[in-house]
């Protein structure tokens, strides 16, 4: 009879320091939640939204309405602006629930595949930490095209790091379309992509199907917007070189006094640790030095695109 007890009490600070944890990633979601719904929505992000009503509305995109991002923003954000007009809400409150409800699904998966490069007591920690990045950091940009690169490529980043250390694959084909999107969102910051699948590469020396469903994901992007929206590479190019001069910045501008490059380095630095979780914290922060790379390609000072950092 004592040693079931035992076996009872050994457990128990396990389950309660998981429920803690579970208790805390409840608590970051509904503290980032009550920052958004139904308040205004940031700048881009309306934008986006009143273009998307316009082309429901039967306007052509680069045609009738100019604008330079790729059109997945502009398809992305129509289904918010179609439950608003079903539902009689706001947009204010259906448009940040619709990327509330795609961040608890990421949050979700991440947990679920961080069983595959984490020990279990150290799952919840990681959670928690997911919960912060997806729901309280991008407070100000709630639905950015950083906001939801970041929700739709992060689990792949997870799996990745599990398949670095030889766990099984995990729904490829949906991680795969899942980054394919996020990573079209901003194509630049498709270097994380690639840091990532050649950190694995270079470990297991495979190209895994979770890459191959992604670089099929972006081709079929390409091709939908050429035949979609055959106005938008005249427009592109006709639009890039004032785009380029807009806010322009120097290197030391963009990556020597930006504070908020020091938590990316310091994470950078947590791969070099041993231990449990290293190739998480390798992927990772492999993942990380290619953000800040594409931060300084696009040559811009907006500091919210280092959010994924």
């Amino acid at each position: 009879m004592g040693s079931p007890m035992l076996n009872r009490r050994a457990l128990y600070p396990s389950d309660h320091v998981a429920w803690s944890w579970l208790a805390l990633t409840c608590l970051i979601c509904w503290v980032g939640l009550r920052r958004v719904i139904g308040q205004p929505i940031n700048g881009d992000a309306a934008w986006f939204l009143h273009v998307s009503q316009l082309v429901l509305d039967g306007a052509e995109l680069y045609v009738d309405v100019i604008e330079i991002n790729p059109p997945l923003i502009i398809w992305l954000s129509m289904p918010a602006v179609v439950l608003e007009r079903l539902s009689g809400l706001s947009h204010a409150t259906t448009f940040p629930a619709m990327v509330a409800l795609a961040a608890a699904v990421s949050l979700v998966s991440c947990f679920r595949l961080s069983a595959g490069s984490l020990h279990a007591s150290y799952r919840g920690a990681f959670a928690a930490g997911v919960a912060l990045v997806l729901f309280v950091l991008p407070w100000a940009h709630w639905g950015q095209r950083e906001h939801l690169m970041m929700i739709l490529c992060m689990p792949h980043l997870v799996e990745a790091a599990g398949r670095l250390r030889g766990a099984p694959r995990r729904a490829p084909l949906a991680l795969g379309i899942a980054a394919g999107l996020g990573y079209a969102l901003k194509p630049h910051f498709v270097l994380a992509f690639l840091a990532a699948e050649l950190v694995v590469f270079s470990r297991t020396r495979k190209v895994w199907s979770v890459a191959i469903y992604t670089g099929v994901m972006g081709c079929v992007y390409i091709m939908a917007v050429l035949v979609v929206t055959p106005a938008y590479l005249p427009s592109a190019l006709m639009l890039r070189p004032l785009y380029a001069r807009f806010d322009s910045r120097s290197f030391s501008e963009l990556v020597v006094v930006r504070p908020m490059l020091v938590p990316a380095a310091i994470s950078m630095g947590f791969a070099l640790l041993r231990g449990d979780g290293r190739e998480l914290r390798i992927v990772l922060s492999g993942a990380t030095a290619a953000w800040i790379l594409a931060f300084t390609i696009q040559g811009k000072g907006w500091t919210y695109q280092l959010l994924p950092g």
